[in-house]
Order: structure tokens, then C-alpha cells, then sequence
């Protein structure tokens, strides 16, 4: 497994973010990788998707990084995405409404779901790749497919912030800033705005 980059996003140092590349090998269980495992398992990393290869090997990379500078566990929430072998981390505390998406900036869209993404109203300043990855943060902030708040989806780009952007998700507004890194698009989504500022 790779080491870990910690990405400098944070200006009040609210969260952190790692970014890794996981090795494409197939999960080979040794006396190792059961440790890993029982490691995670009493982790806040714990979930079903740990037995999936992908899940347990970022979860055991991100555990791994984080015990290295002894960041204290006890209080925090992880929300990770990941591309291919890549893959991205934010680390918050338990209470934030705070999620992750990245995307390959040279992604090639399909020419349907090119079609599908022009027939939603949303900012020019908006590309394609940084509509789905606004959305799939809204996915995870919300636990709900996407389909189930697209056609109510009101997203409008704050001028005086540098590509941050608002959406009204019904009674909830959510703000998403986007960065750049690695030929990434970085979407960062939470309910604060002072913390994207």
C-alpha cells in the first residue's frame, strides 16, 4: 500500500484530508491482513464494506496515516471517495455535515448522461464533472439516491467566493467548494459556509 498525502484544504483546520493510491492487487489474507482486519474492526472505520478489497485497503491506509501523527479517533467521522485505484479522505468530527467527491478532471462522459446533466438547470460555471461530483455529495450527506432530489435541486454559484456554490435541497442549504489537485476536481459539500471560506 502507498503512503498517504495530506492535502492542506482546511484554513481553520475544522478537517483533514488524505489522499492515497490503494495497490490494484487482489486482498491476499496473511497473519498481516487479519490484524489489519481486527484493527479496523475496532476503529471508527468499521462497516461491512471493509471485507470488500478497495474499502479495506483505503480504510487500512487512512487508519494507518492517522495513528502515524496520533490523531485521536475517539470523536471523528470519515467520508472518503474513491476513483479507480485513487482515492480520497476527509476526516471531521462526529457532529459536522461535511462530505467528499473527487473526480478525474479528464473523465469522458457518456453522451446520455452528457444529455441527462444539460436538462438540469444549474450555473454555466458548473461543469459536467463538478455537477456529479456536487451530487454525489449530496448522496452521502443526505443517505438518499440521487434520483430522489434531482428535480428539486436549485444549485446557484456564490460570486464573492471562488467556485463555491449554494443548493437548496428543500428546507436544507448545502454549499460545495471545489479544488483542484492532481488533475482532480475536489468537491467539498457541508452545511457551513464559514468553514469553506
Amino acid at each position: 500500500m502507498n503512503k498517504a498525502n495530506f492535502i492542506p484544504l482546511s484554513k481553520d483546520n475544522s478537517f483533514l484530508i488524505i489522499n492515497a493510491e490503494r495497490s490494484s492487487s487482489p486482498k491476499i489474507w496473511n497473519i498481516r491482513s487479519i490484524l489489519n482486519l481486527f484493527e479496523l474492526a475496532c476503529s471508527p472505520f468499521m462497516s461491512m464494506r471493509i471485507f470488500e478489497n478497495r474499502y479495506f485497503q483505503s480504510r487500512s491506509i487512512v487508519l494507518k496515516e492517522l495513528k502515524n501523527i496520533n490523531f485521536d479517533l475517539a470523536d471523528i467521522k470519515v467520508s472518503m471517495s474513491h476513483s479507480k485505484r485513487c482515492f480520497i479522505a476527509l476526516i471531521s468530527k462526529k457532529s459536522m455535515n461535511i462530505e467528499i467527491d473527487h473526480e478525474p478532471a479528464s473523465r469522458i462522459l457518456s453522451k446520455a448522461l452528457e444529455k441527462k446533466i444539460d436538462q438540469i438547470k444549474k450555473p454555466d460555471s458548473l461543469s459536467r464533472i463538478e455537477f456529479i461530483s456536487i451530487v454525489e455529495t449530496f448522496v452521502k450527506t443526505r443517505n438518499q439516491k440521487w434520483q430522489s432530489f434531482l428535480i428539486n435541486l436549485e444549485i446557484k454559484k456564490i460570486f464573492h467566493l471562488e467556485d463555491t456554490y449554494t443548493t437548496n435541497l428543500g428546507d436544507e442549504t448545502i454549499y460545495s467548494k471545489f479544488y483542484s489537485y492532481n488533475e482532480h476536481k475536489i468537491c467539498i459539500s457541508t452545511d457551513k459556509l464559514e468553514i469553506l471560506k
